[in-house]
This record gives structure tokens, C-alpha cells and sequence, in this order.
């Protein structure tokens, strides 16, 4: 039987977002109430942080500082709509918005039906190939079993019909994507010819040929207005792959009720893909509640169970799940400028791996980029960061609900920029090689309002040497920005769409992450924001006639409007509190005992080892060391029975905690501006530095030169090179 674990619970915990009733942001309480225009007047930089930016500005983000957010953002686990995963990543961009400067008007808070699968499994439990099948992914909101599963003869039920899509168009792809659940439904009513009575309590097994065969001429001309591949010439996009699992219809969006009406009790879907390519795929993602347990197979193992279908031996499916209602938050952070216009930036937060959803790492960059900015260079127009759930669930309204939900802020909007999916690398399924990256990056498509919207987009492609760059053409628009192009606001929305768009995977895919591309990439968007800032917005609205096409009506506001508080504390993992200074981190400090360590953070959750506590908080913990053996020995009779079974050392990656103004996820360039650095001491893959700390030492973990985790030492533990030397391995 296989696993899936949600969201995993090691450093998230479970806590609750949402309450009532002013907090230390009451002044946006009254904010909300006066719109944006009004509540721009009220909102202010808050003063420790203003003092910590006054010295200079922040520059924008280095490729390993890229790497080490978006690696912060998968460490929490797949961000589910509504998981506890979702949930301390939404806490996370709240926390960075703020530290960067920004304010939080209140949160739109929606109601969703959580749905997560536990276990998962397939068994063929007769016949010469009995035993457990590998199965490559189960359908998201398929009808869970209990965890006896489901058991019937397993029956073939043929080849579902094939997605009619053109190669080379995208408003074809969509409509077909639109129209094949239907023809997939049809063909299931017919089957009843077919398979008569034997359908009647069976595991059904069917083909579907998906992925479907497109290839990048999707994005040749007249589809686009300008493609940007240096070296490259439009040949180049012609003829290469573009078979994308995301695109699976059928696998996507077609309801199992018709199967279920011919008695079938589970469904097993055979992929056009290797178990390696598919593994992990949570797709269909946006697709509602079925009727029927449904599982993915890959090709190779399909052909396997086709064969022994034709025996019909007894077969069990697994799909274990838990369906809670919950809330989920979407956030919105805002920048004033001197003008009440708005520039929005707009993505998601739900996602599974490091490329679904990284465009709100890309924000807190930007956030932190342009609020860092001396006044004079600062853009005149007010900067909108627009995060919100739903893009992983059924039944929210996602770009929609943020727009029906801010009416004063569409009012005031100049242009919207969306971005997702950054530095992807390209990687393709094939038959003779299996599933292995191409060398290249994967094509990164902007839909872009046209006339002026599009020639400054433009502009900043090429000053950015872009590759593999579509300018796309509205209104035909993939990713969740279409809607600003419908409502009349001049937009871009930045979208790639690899192979492993959807996968969740121990890794969350990170090998597969280009940091230099997705550096490359926000400098671009900060780029494009700068030059759009001084165009008029009625100059921006001009040259595309089907800019506003949707009208600006839009639907009734779901969301409840509250004021967005830091998570409140649970016994699993509370909220970061206290501070870094002189001996104490935190509720900790130096000299204690493990069993007083242990009992100030008795509501948190502990990963233990031998001479180290994990201290769980949101959104990362704190590490305790005590003096170990190897350390001990080095010391004489006194200091060991002084610090044998005491706190030596506190570090963590939380950048709720600074050092003399030093955070987690700074540069060490930063940390040498600052810091009165000793090191660096290579202990395995990481850097470590100590600086004088008053009455403690602190130390930096330092890895691709950004900052991963500040803390404290004990200071007659480390005088000396040697001994520092000693001290740091028996941590580091």
C-alpha cells in the first residue's frame, strides 16, 4: 500500500488563524472601513523596522536567496488549500510583508471543504500476479474508502476517446480542456453495451490517452506577439514537447457518475506516462467531489493489470482521506506610495511542490526590494500585494473573490501583474529515454494587455535577456490573471507550465529549480513595475479591444472581512516570541537545564535527539544544544560537571528573531556590513561565523552565502580558535 501524508506535521502544527476583535493592527480596522484611499493616509511603516532599512536599501534577491525562500516555503510541506502546511505559509507571508514594511489591510476569510488523502493503495488479490500494484497518484476529492478499501473483479473497460486539441493553438486547447469532460461522460454511458452486467461491482480499469501530444508551437505567432530565446530562432519553438500532465481533461474535470451508474465501485485510470514522470501528480486540482475512489497508473503498469483484467481477478482499492470545513485566508499587503493608483501584484498561495505556488516568495523580495527604497526613488504609485487560496480547491471564487471582494482598490488600479511558477527547468516524458530534463528552461509565457502594456513588457524582456519567453495575446489566457484582463484592468500574466507543475514529491522538486532564472525573473517583474509606474493609466487602457470584455460587474463578495492577526498559540506549535539577546533566545537561555528548557517550551512539540531539542514554532522553531560528550572531554573536571546537561547553544531559521539586526534569509554580505565576523569554519556543507554578543557569542549559519540560522554560544566555551573550532563541530 502506498502513503501520502498531507501536509506533514513537523514544524507546522496545527493552530487557528482566525479571530475577532482588534489586535496591534487596530488602525486597520478603521482602515477597512474607510476603503483604500482613506486607509492609505493611516498606514505606516512600523518603527523598528523602518530604523533597521534606514541604513540602506535592500537590493534584489541573489540566486541563493531565492533557493533559501523557496526552500523555506516547501519546508513547511504541500500547501493544500486549507492545511496546516497552507496555513503556516500564509503566516510566513503575513510575518515577511510586515518585517518588509507593509501593512495588512484585513484578511478575506473563506469557508472550503478541505479534503486530504491519507492512504492509497491497489492490490490484485488472486491470479499468477497477485500482490501490491504500484499506483502513480490518486484523484484528488475521489470518494474515500475506509481503510479496508473497496474490493471487485477488475474489468477493462477500454480506451476513453482522445482530447481533440490542435497543437499550435491555445485558445483550442482551452475549449477542448472545456469540452472533453462531456465527451468523456458520453463515452462512459455507452459503455453499457459493452460491458453489460460485468461492469456491476467491478474495478473498472480504463485508458486514458492523455497527456495530451502538444508541442511549443502553442506559442508561435499570431498566438503571440513576441518571442524572446537568445541564440534561438522561431524554429526552435516549432516542433519540441509540450505534453504536459496539468493539460489532462478527463483526468480533469470529468465527473465518475456515469461509471458509478454502471455499478462500477472504483476506477482505475491508465496514463499515457512513466510512473516516474506521473508519480505524485495531484491533478485534476481544481475538480469537484466524485461519486468513486479513482487511482492513476502509469503506461507500463497498465499494460500489466489490461492483462490480467482479462481474467477479472479480485482487486482492492484503497483511498483513506480526511474532509474537514475550514477557514482560509487570503492576504493582502499594501505599500503606500504618493499616489492613491495601484499597481497589483497578484498570485496564489496553495500549491504542492517548489514551482505551485513560489510567486509569493517572488513578492516578499519585491515587498522587501521596494520598501527598502530612500523616498526619492520610491515609485509614486501605491504597491498592492494580492495572495489568496483556492487555486487547490472546488469550491472558492481564487483571482475572482479577491477582485469582487476590493472594489475600492479595482477603482484605483492602474495595472495588475501576475505572476507564477518561477524558475522552472524543463523536463521531459519520452519513450526511449524515459524522464529526464531537457538542458533547457522551460517556456515561461506572459499574456500581456496589448499596446502600451505589452511594448514596455516587452522592453523589459529584452533588457533582461528573458529566455524562452512568450509575449502571449488575451483574451484566450491561461493562469489565474485573466480575470484582471476581463474586468478592463491592463495587465500581464506571467506563467510556466512544466511537466512537475503539479507533483508532490519528498522533494518538492527542488533539484529542478533554476535560482538564477528565478532571480532573473523578479528582477524583470520589479523592472517592469518601475516603468510602468510613470505611464498614465488612461495610456496603458489604450490599444487592446478586448481589454474589459467581461465587464466589471463580477459576483457577490463570499469572503468575511477580518482583521488579520498573527496564529494563535495551540499546544503543538505555537507563535515565535521573546527575543535574541545577550544569553536568551526565546523562552531559552543559556545555562539552563534541558529539563527547565524543555519545560518553558512545554507547548511545543519536540524533535529530540540525543544532545539537541527542535522546539517547534510557526513558522520555524528554535534548536537547543546541550554540552555532548565529545565537547565535555575537552574541558576540565569543573567545567564539565558546570555545563554537563546545560544549554550551550540556541540557533534557529525563524526571522521573527534578529541579531544586531541580522535575520535569517539575509546576506552574509549584509552580515559583514553589520557584524564583527570571525570565520568562516567549514563543517560539512555549511559556513559558520561567531560575533560578540554581550554576556553570549552569537553565531551565523551561513549556506550559499545567505544566512540560514542565527543564535548563541556560550562565551568561555568559545575563546580561541581551537575552541571554537571544537565547539562548533560538536553542533555543526
Amino acid at each position: 500500500m502506498s502513503e501520502h501524508v498531507g501536509p506533514p506535521s513537523a514544524g507546522s502544527g496545527k493552530w487557528t488563524r482566525f479571530q475577532s476583535g482588534l489586535t496591534r493592527r487596530q488602525v486597520l480596522g478603521g482602515a477597512a472601513a474607510l476603503g483604500l484611499s482613506s486607509a492609505l493616509t493611516t498606514l505606516r511603516v512600523p518603527t523598528a523596522r523602518a530604523a533597521r532599512t534606514a541604513s540602506a536599501s535592500i537590493p534584489l534577491p541573489t540566486p541563493a536567496q531565492v533557493k533559501a525562500d523557496i526552500q523555506r516555503m516547501v519546508d513547511f510541506g504541500p500547501r493544500l488549500t486549507g492545511s496546516d502546511a497552507h496555513n503556516a505559509y500564509i503566516a510566513w507571508l503575513e510575518q515577511e510583508f510586515t518585517a518588509a514594511g507593509l501593512e495588512l489591510i484585513p484578511c478575506d476569510v473563506y469557508e472550503t471543504d478541505r479534503w486530504l488523502a491519507q492512504d492509497y493503495g491497489l492490490n490484485v488479490l488472486e491470479g499468477s500476479g497477485a500482490g501490491p500494484v504500484d499506483v502513480a497518484a490518486y484523484y484528488p476529492r475521489s470518494q474515500q474508502t475506509q481503510a479496508s478499501g473497496v474490493t471487485g473483479p477488475l474489468v477493462y473497460g477500454g480506451t476513453a476517446p482522445a482530447p481533440s486539441i490542435s497543437g499550435d493553438d491555445p485558445a483550442a486547447l482551452e475549449d477542448a480542456i472545456a469540452a472533453y469532460p462531456g465527451q468523456v461522460e458520453s463515452w462512459a454511458h455507452g459503455l453499457s453495451g459493452t460491458l453489460g452486467s460485468s461492469a456491476q461491482g467491478a474495478i473498472l480499469l480504463i485508458d486514458v490517452p492523455v497527456p495530451p501530444p502538444t508541442t511549443t508551437a502553442i506559442f508561435l505567432p499570431p498566438n503571440s506577439t513576441y518571442l524572446n530565446w537568445p541564440g534561438h530562432s522561431e524554429a526552435d519553438w516549432v516542433g519540441a514537447d509540450y505534453k504536459r500532465p496539468w493539460t489532462v481533461p478527463g483526468v480533469a474535470m470529468a465527473s465518475t457518475s456515469p461509471f458509478e451508474e454502471l455499478g462500477a465501485v472504483a476506477l482505475v485510470f491508465i496514463v499515457d506516462a512513466s510512473y516516474d514522470a506521473f508519480k505524485g501528480c495531484y491533478g485534476p486540482f481544481e475538480s469537484g467531489f466524485q461519486d468513486l475512489p479513482a487511482l492513476y497508473v502509469d503506461r507500463d503498469t497498465g499494460a500489466t493489470l489490461r492483462a490480467q483484467a482479462a481474467s477479472r481477478p479480485r482487486t482492492r482499492v484503497t483511498l483513506t482521506a480526511t474532509l474537514e470545513k475550514v477557514p482560509s485566508a487570503a492576504v493582502t499587503a499594501v505599500l503606500p506610495g504618493e499616489s492613491d493608483e495601484v499597481i497589483i501584484f497578484n498570485t496564489h498561495t496553495d500549491g504542492t511542490g517548489f514551482v505551485e505556488e513560489n510567486g509569493g516568495v517572488a513578492f516578499v523580495h519585491l515587498a522587501r526590494y521596494f520598501a527598502s527604497l530612500p523616498a526619492s526613488k520610491r515609485l509614486k504609485r501605491t504597491l498592492v500585494f494580492a495572495a489568496w487560496p483556492g487555486h487547490f480547491s472546488a469550491d472558492l471564487p481564487q483571482c475572482q473573490g479577491w477582485i469582487d471582494a476590493h472594489p475600492s482598490i479595482m477603482k484605483q488600479a492602474a495595472a495588475a501583474l501576475t505572476v507564477e511558477h518561477l524558475g522552472c527547468s524543463e523536463w521531459d516524458d519520452k519513450l526511449d529515454g524515459g524522464y529526464q530534463p531537457t538542458g533547457l528552461p522551460e517556456a515561461w509565457a506572459i499574456w500581456t494587455t496589448q499596446g502600451q502594456m505589452e511594448e514596455t513588457t516587452k522592453a523589459a524582456v529584452i533588457a533582461h535577456n528573458l529566455p524562452r519567453t512568450a509575449l502571449m495575446r488575451p483574451p484566450a489566457q491561461f493562469g489565474v490573471g485573466g480575470a484582471f484582463q476581463s474586468y478592463g484592468i491592463p495587465q500581464i500574466g506571467a506563467i510556466a507550465g512544466p511537466y512537475y507543475l503539479l507533483t508532490i514529491s519528498e522533494n518538492s522538486d527542488m533539484d529542478k529549480l533554476d535560482p538564477s532564472l528565478a532571480a532573473t525573473q523578479i528582477a524583470f517583474l520589479a523592472d517592469l513595475a518601475t516603468r510602468l509606474d510613470p505611464i498614465p493609466a488612461e495610456t496603458l487602457r489604450e490599444g487592446d479591444p478586448t481589454l474589459g470584455y467581461g465587464g466589471t460587474a463580477g459576483g457577490p463578495n463570499t469572503a468575511t472581512e477580518e482583521v488579520c492577526t498573527p496564529p494563535i498559540s495551540t499546544p503543538d506549535c505555537p507563535v515565535a516570541t521573546g527575543k535574541l539577546s545577550g544569553q536568551t533566545l526565546g523562552l531559552v537561555r543559556l545555562g539552563m537545564t534541558r529539563a527547565q528548557a524543555r519545560a518553558a517550551y512545554r507547548h511545543s512539540s519536540n524533535r529530540g535527539m540525543s544532545y539537541e531539542d527542535f522546539f517547534c514554532l510557526i513558522p520555524s522553531g528554535v534548536r537547543v544544544g546541550y554540552a555532548s560528550p565529545a565537547l565535555l572531554k575537552t574541558l576540565e573536571a569543573a567545567q564539565r560537571k558546570r555545563f554537563e546537561g546545560r544549554v550551550v547553544w540556541a540557533s534557529t531559521s525563524n526571522d521573527y528573531y534578529d541579531l544586531h539586526g541580522i535575520r535569517p534569509g539575509d546576506a552574509l554580505a549584509a552580515a559583514r556590513r553589520r557584524l564583527t565576523l570571525t570565520g568562516p569554519f567549514h563543517i560539512g556543507l555549511n559556513q559558520w561565523y561567531l560575533t560578540p554578543n554581550g554576556s553570549s557569542t552569537g553565531v551565523l549559519k551561513v549556506r550559499d552565502r545567505v544566512v540560514e540560522e542565527i543564535g548563541i554560544a556560550d562565551k568561555s566555551l568559545t575563546k580561541g580558535r581551537r575552541a571554537q573550532v571544537t565547539f562548533l563541530k560538536s553542533f555543526g
